[in-house]
């Protein structure tokens, strides 16, 4: 379970119309702080208030590192 845990990095992958600065902006999931799913859920509805991409079309994975910290994918 990733929650509480703190965030080595957050990566948006498949975007092709906004670069990973862009859509990172709009996160309040970042690198340092302790990952919430009520967050990374907020996260999802920031992006989808963008209108960049498809509604419902915004997915959040995680994977816990080694060193037990935890890296945030946004799939969009």
């Amino acid at each position: 379970n990733p929650s509480g845990r703190v965030i080595s990095e957050v990566i948006p992958v498949g975007n092709r119309l906004r670069t990973p600065d862009q859509i990172r902006q709009v996160l309040h999931s970042r690198p340092g702080t302790r990952y919430e799913e009520a967050t990374a859920q907020e996260d999802v509805r920031r992006l989808h208030a963008t209108k960049w991409f498809v509604p419902g079309g915004v997915q959040v994975l995680t994977n816990i590192d080694p060193d037990g910290r935890v890296t945030v994918f946004f799939k969009v």
